[in-house]
This record gives C-alpha cells, sequence and structure tokens, in this order.
C-alpha cells in the first residue's frame, strides 16, 4: 500500500526483474555474474568478451540488453533455448525458492500494464499473458526461459529500473 507522498513503483516484466528475482532464489555460492552468463547463454549469448560490468549494470535496470545479445536472443532455436535454460539455470535456483520464485512473477506479470493479456510471452501459439497466468500447472523452466525471451526483445531494460524488486519479505509470502 502507498503511503501519501510516495510513489507508486510500477512492476513491469523486464530483464532485470527476472534477473533479480532468480538471483533471488539462487543456491549459496551462485554469484551474479554467473547466473548472468548462465542465463544468456541458454540463449547462445557468450558474456566472456564483454565488460564485467554488465552482469550488474542489466541486473540494476542501468543497461540496456545490447542489441548483439537482442539478435542472440531473437534468433536461437527454442527447443534448445529451453533445454540450456534446464541444464544451466535451474540447477542455480533453490528447489525451495522455486515456487516463491514462481510466485513473485506471476504477481508482476499480473501487475504489469504495459502489454495486455493477449500478447504472445512464448514461442508456442496461444501461450499469452493471459493464459500464463490462467493455468493451473506451469513448467517453469518453459516460462523463465519464455519470459526471459520476451523481455529481452520487448522490452527496454532501463525503463523499469524503479520496478525492479526484490521477493517479498518472508512474512509477506503467500502459503
Amino acid at each position: 500500500m502507498k503511503r501519501k507522498g510516495e510513489i507508486a513503483v510500477v512492476k513491469r516484466i523486464c530483464f532485470g526483474t527476472l534477473f533479480v528475482l532468480m538471483y533471488q532464489a539462487r543456491g549459496q555460492g551462485v554469484k551474479s555474474d554467473l547466473l548472468c552468463n548462465a542465463i544468456l547463454a541458454s540463449f547462445g549469448v557468450d558474456l566472456s568478451y564483454r565488460d564485467t560490468s554488465l552482469p550488474g549494470h542489466l541486473k540494476n535496470g542501468h543497461a540496456k540488453v545490447p542489441g548483439d545479445i537482442v539478435e542472440c536472443v531473437r534468433n536461437c532455436d527454442p527447443k534448445e533455448a529451453v533445454d540450456n535454460f534446464e541444464t544451466y539455470v535451474m540447477p542455480m535456483i533453490k528447489d525451495s525458492m522455486r515456487m516463491p520464485l514462481l510466485s513473485a512473477v506471476r504477481d508482476i506479470l499480473t501487475d504489469d500494464r504495459s502489454f495486455g493479456p493477449d500478447i504472445p510471452i512464448s514461442w508456442l501459439r496461444g501461450y499469452t499473458k493471459a493464459a500464463a497466468l490462467s493455468a493451473s500447472s506451469i513448467d517453469l523452466t518453459y516460462f523463465l526461459t519464455s519470459l526471459v525471451r520476451f523481455s529481452v526483445l520487448e522490452t527496454d531494460n532501463m525503463e523499469c529500473v524503479d520496478g525492479i524488486r526484490e521477493f517479498p519479505k518472508q512474512k509477506d509470502i503467500k502459503k
């Protein structure tokens, strides 16, 4: 709830938001740059030749996703991206944090008013924002891979800097 004088923060799905949420759900010893490398490597992106500050800038919304990375994500093979995400990213997410991660991502997707319910968020035909939010069960790997792709292709990471947020406090997480 907004207090008098506070500005409402707009929640949006962007690369930084998804990165922060996955970082919050990471296992012990998983560093920010390692997670960013794994996320983007799922789409065929090699960050080894980049400035080492890029992962931090993307995570904080202080940088746009570079154009060549956008092109790699746009042109990647969908099945390979999901398989790579399962292999490289999902092991970095603690099992106990998968449901809170899913809940947090769905909450932000629900609150994101920058695109309508009929907008496709995935490679699958018919997998729209509304369909993802109304599904009774969801493949977390496919869902996250799809949203990372969508966020890289459709959202300016720097426009979301004020909305990049962390998981709610434990007492605020719905059980």
